[in-house]
């Protein structure tokens, strides 16, 4: 009985015709046996009819739509996505019709094909959603595409019934177990519509579905509901993000949801550190998070990731570069190699490993780290993309700080080519623009970065934007070493920011003003507050020694020069 049941869950047609023209006498031999056998290969009940959310028509529409909406890059966007969409649609069409004939030969039960049946049903919700905005030519949709579908979750995650049995179990009346699957299918669609940056859609759909789970009384669904609500809130900088993740953990605790509490506490790192404050001890957090991450099992890469890249994210912020690298490699170890799916997450790691891994003094690792992201945005998104035109200009950035000026010149030029003042380009890139021309020692061109920027913000403004204020500051640096002896009016609006301590970075923009200036005996005033500040970050207190050092060199006292710029070489250079 065991080796008939064998032959025919490996090929029953197959087997079958084998087993009983081949093997006649076995069959007779067994007799009612076999009767049980056909019984459990082909049950009364039949399962659900396989679905199809993509075909022919489906696909001429989305590609209609991506072509429209995406302008000039519109056609290599859809090159890239059409086969993309094409495996994901396939993979959900395999993995349903294998558990549909599982199922029909009795090899899976009926509470656990009901769940990979609802659970495929959530992965195709969201399918469709990507799908049916890419038919509306939604721009925001259209330009994310290709990150969107790498990062719907995967298909094979349907196949794992003992986790689908611990993070989504149904209720036991059949009505509330109807609505919650629908309302799961709802945040799916809120998970597609967040992947394509759609915030504000995605936190309306996800904040309806936990009101309703509310009305249901249905702790899982709103733990669910929360934990989305709150990761569309940190995407979108929402002030409450943090908040809802806290609510979402500890919720996903109490209803034993491993998944959705790892997740909850890795993101809720990134939402303390950078939209609550980024001084914010969550030490705490990250030991309960790195707890929660590694009982979620290794096959749940992407909270492994997002953890790993988020307590990098904060150990930089906080002054910790060494460590802050530490944690970006493990991020880059959790996402698998060879898969696309991970693309988007190992270029951002890279992008933030590169300008860390210069500031601890290794500019080669820090040029290959943004060169390799500038590759993997590529491929994943195409040249012409406005996130692989970003990475370029990060990768100008890191190739400034490491004195390749005239390579970081030619990448701005080319990224900054199709700005105008219709399209004006960001603040930072037009401010880096003007770092590398400082660097090159073109004041003319650092004039007419300036200027070009100057538009985007106003003098009249009682509260100084940052970039505002980063403009003025450099303004102020060309007019000191064009030898305009006073920058009083550059440095009066630098002041409030430098009294206010609201970044040490206008203290030591101002104190290099004044070296420019000559009046190297009004830096330490400056400086030495930031000298003082045991929270200041490494790569400050070292520019901060550095600008002193230099304003006691030009004062001729030079046991307090040495004193400070002593510790800033080593070896054999300090001897020298």
């Amino acid at each position: 009985m065991g080796a008939l049941l064998r032959d025919l869950g490996r090929d029953p047609a197959v087997q079958r015709r084998r087993v009983l023209l081949g093997a006649a006498g076995v069959a007779l031999t067994v007799g009612g046996g076999l009767a049980i056998a056909e019984l459990r290969a082909e049950p009364p009940t039949a399962c659900v009819t396989v679905r199809s959310v993509w075909g022919p028509e489906q696909r001429r529409e989305a590609e209609a739509g991506v072509v429209q909406a995406g302008g000039e890059a519109g056609q290599q966007t859809w090159t890239l996505l059409g086969p993309r969409l094409d495996r994901h649609a396939e993979a959900l069409q395999e993995l349903r019709h294998e558990g549909c004939q599982s199922h029909r030969r009795g090899l899976l039960p009926e509470a656990h094909y009901d769940l990979q049946v609802a659970c495929l049903d959530r992965h195709e919700a969201g399918f469709g959603e990507l799908r049916d905005l890419l038919r509306r030519s939604d721009p925001s949709a259209v330009s994310n595409a290709n990150r969107a579908i790498t990062q719907l979750p995967s298909p094979t995650q349907c196949a794992d019934i003992d986790a689908l049995r611990a993070e989504h179990p149904p209720p036991d009346d059949p009505e509330t177990a109807a609505r919650v699957a629908a309302l799961r299918g709802e945040l799916a669609r809120a998970q597609a519509e967040e992947s394509a940056g759609l915030y504000v859609a995605a936190q309306a759909r996800a904040a309806a579905v936990l009101d309703e789970a509310r009305a249901l009384d249905y702790a899982p669904l709103r733990a669910e509901a929360l934990v989305r609500w709150g990761s569309v809130g940190m995407q979108a900088r929402s002030p409450d993000a943090s908040e809802r993740l806290g609510r979402a953990l500890w919720l996903a605790i109490a209803t034993e949801q491993r998944r959705v509490a790892a997740e909850a506490a890795a993101k809720r790192i990134f939402a303390r550190v950078e939209i609550d404050d980024r001084s914010a001890d969550v030490h705490e957090a990250i030991t309960l998070a790195r707890a929660l991450v590694e009982r979620t099992g290794a096959a749940d890469w992407r909270t492994r990731w997002a953890l790993a890249n988020n307590v990098g994210i904060t150990q930089e912020r906080q002054g910790e570069p060494t460590d802050a690298l530490r944690a970006y490699g493990h991020a880059l170890a959790e996402v698998p190699e060879g898969d696309e799916r991970g693309s988007f997450e190992r270029a951002i790691t890279l992008l933030n490993m590169a300008p860390v891994q210069v500031r601890v003094g290794d500019s080669q690792a820090g040029r290959r780290s943004a060169g390799l992201a500038v590759d993997a945005l590529t491929a994943l998104l195409g040249s012409e993309h406005p996130q692989v035109h970003t990475a370029r200009a990060s990768l100008a950035v890191v190739l400034r700080s490491t004195g390749h000026f005239d390579e970081a010149q030619a990448i701005l030029a080319e990224v900054l080519e199709p700005y105008s003042s219709a399209n004006p380009a960001p603040l930072w890139m037009l401010y880096d623009a003007a770092q590398v021309a400082w660097g090159r020692g073109d004041l003319a061109a650092v004039s007419g970065w300036c200027a070009r920027a100057r538009p985007q913000w106003s003098d009249a403004d009682p509260v100084p934007a940052l970039w505002s204020l980063m403009f003025t500051a450099m303004e102020a640096r060309v007019a000191a070493a064009r030898g305009q002896p006073d920058p009083g009016a550059a440095l009066e609006r630098l002041r409030p920011a430098v009294e206010q301590q609201l970044r040490p970075t206008f203290a030591l923009e101002s104190a290099e003003v004044l070296l420019l200036a000559g009046q190297a005996a009004r830096v330490v005033e400056l400086v030495q507050p930031v000298l003082d500040d045991p929270d200041a970050a490494e790569s400050t207190g070292r520019h901060a020694s550095l600008l002193s050092g230099l304003s006691w060199v030009e004062q001729r006292q030079w046991a307090r020069a040495r004193a400070r710029l002593a510790p800033l070489v080593t070896g054999d250079e300090a001897q020298r």
